[in-house]
């Protein structure tokens, strides 16, 4: 199981970097609903969550920022290439 304080770390690490709410909602599972799921909003739910069920969707999404983070830190360093990078990560890990 996975912390979702993590999740709240990768966040804030990537909004330092221009990470924004468009950029969230292409790696956020809701978009499958057309939905574009706010990041103070998933924030506000990893605050009140103790742990993400193993290989649930928030713990994909952990995953899906973990990777941006990754990525972006090694290769790009650019924020326009967040949208990119999130559906790129979207990909490797889809949703349920």
């Amino acid at each position: 199981m996975r912390n979702p304080k993590r999740t709240l770390a990768y966040l804030d690490e990537l909004q330092e970097c221009g990470f924004t709410d468009q950029a969230f909602s292409h790696l956020h599972h809701f978009r499958e609903k057309g939905e574009q799921h706010p990041i103070s909003t998933h924030r506000a739910y990893c605050e009140k969550t103790d742990l993400f069920r193993d290989d649930g969707n928030n713990e994909r999404v952990q995953i899906r920022l973990e990777l941006v983070l990754k990525y972006f830190k090694e290769y790009f360093r650019d924020p326009g290439v967040f949208a990119e990078l999130a559906d790129a990560a979207y990909i490797l890990v889809p949703p349920l």
